[in-house]
């Protein structure tokens, strides 16, 4: 005999045919799919470059350089999700999805697109050449200089530390930082 689906178990005996597993939520019945958003205030990056370069020649065969280079970078593009795991005391991987703060029931996470992240370099960049008669030279390079963002990985790697709190939690020296430089050639 078969019992009519009810309210309490409407898929009786049959396979339920949007499974709904909350460790690893999807909103619908496409599995891996999962709501986006787009910053209303999104507006295009804004980057500012400005150099002092002095150069002298000193006697026929020897030349100098010094520069001040800088770069100041507003509105860059930054994704984070807008719907991770608040922590709480007792928090684990386990309990993560009870944590999130919009409908933990159905989202996991929300990649949220903004353009509110900064950054700047600044550099003292010196440079001398000497000129040989057997047409050949040899020159050095210094360069002494620091860049600072918020967020030097926002699309190869790892998320926020916190991204409930990312804009002081993560300003610091860029991943790609070098802060001196020697060459010769």
């Amino acid at each position: 005999s078969t019992t009519p689906p009810n309210t309490e178990n409407p898929w009786a005996g049959q396979t339920d045919p949007l499974p709904y597993d909350p460790k690893q939520p999807s909103f619908g019945p496409f599995p891996g799919i999962t709501q986006s958003y787009l910053d209303p205030n999104y507006r295009p990056a804004d980057i500012q470059q400005f150099n002092l370069n002095v150069q002298h020649r000193f006697g026929q065969n020897l030349f100098g350089e010094a520069a001040y280079v800088g770069t100041v970078s507003h509105h860059l593009y930054d994704s984070r999700d807008i719907n991770a795991a608040v922590y709480e005391p007792g928090a684990t991987e386990d309990n993560a999805q009870s944590r999130r703060p919009i409908f933990p029931q159905y989202y996991g996470s929300m990649p949220g697109l903004f353009s509110d992240t900064n950054a700047n370099y600044h550099a003292l960049q010196m440079s001398v050449q000497k000129r040989f008669a057997s047409r050949y030279s040899v020159q050095g390079s210094y360069t002494w200089g620091k860049s600072i963002d918020n967020r030097s990985q926002s699309l190869l790697g790892t998320g926020a530390q916190d991204p409930n709190n990312w804009g002081r939690a993560e300003r610091g020296l860029s991943d790609f930082n070098v802060g001196q430089i020697f060459a010769i050639n």
